[in-house]
């Protein structure tokens, strides 16, 4: 992988473009994948099988699986490497899904899609050689039996057949923290309901602030 190896200052500018394109492949790759698997799939579930499997979430959660944040180069990566390993968690489960990796840092995505960009253009834009290298770090992979769907999709859905009005989200942002709080709300039955998520960025806030609010309307709704 030459293009991984230049001056500082080029391979800063060099990955980075590798993030932008392996993104687009795997988009491709992972997209055509479940549109061969399951030729009978709806496309509403295969757009949900989609979105649980290109996200950062989950390539940042398939990057530590595979050690892979142990070879990040920049001053911080002992101490990520250290946060990881003693933050109790285990990483050798399913990495699709929205709660695999949703607290896991951005760099270990952007360094996922940065392996990809730069296997399919050390392959000679081979997009089958990327999908042969990616997919073992991937599995297992979602389907429509183990798929769920993310909260902020569920949320959407249950106000949509409820009739209730669209879910509003709020955002704040703590610049000092490096983190971002959102408050969902919806009106339901003539009462406001309302979770709070944080998270470090206001994609990973919205979810968790809508898990708190489906778990709110739900038990409300058992009595």
């Amino acid at each position: 992988m030459r293009w991984l190896f230049m001056g500082q200052l080029k391979v800063r500018a060099c990955v980075q473009r590798l993030e932008f394109l392996g993104d687009a492949v795997l988009d491709y790759i992972l997209t055509y994948y479940f549109y061969r698997k399951y030729p009978n799939c709806t496309p509403a579930l295969l757009t949900n099988l989609r979105k649980a499997s290109v996200n950062n979430c989950c390539y940042a959660h398939a990057a530590v699986k595979a050690g892979l944040h142990k070879h990040i180069l920049h001053s911080s990566s002992k101490q990520m490497v250290n946060d990881l390993e003693n933050s109790g968690r285990s990483f050798s489960g399913p990495s699709h899904g929205w709660e695999a990796g949703i607290s896991l840092p951005e760099d270990l995505a952007d360094l996922f899609e940065a392996i990809a960009g730069a296997i399919y253009v050390d392959s000679g834009n081979d997009k089958e050689v990327v999908w042969s290298a990616i997919r073992r770090l991937l599995e297992p992979l979602a389907t429509p039996g183990t798929m769920e769907p993310d909260p902020v999709s569920e949320l959407k859905e249950l106000c949509e057949h409820k009739h209730y009005p669209k879910p509003s989200y709020s955002p704040t942002r703590d610049s000092v923290a490096g983190v971002t709080r959102v408050v969902a709300q919806v009106t339901a039955a003539r009462t406001v309901y309302s979770g709070t998520g944080t998270g470090r960025n206001q994609d990973v806030a919205e979810v968790l602030a809508a898990k708190a609010l489906l778990k709110k309307i739900k038990a409300a709704a058992r009595g």
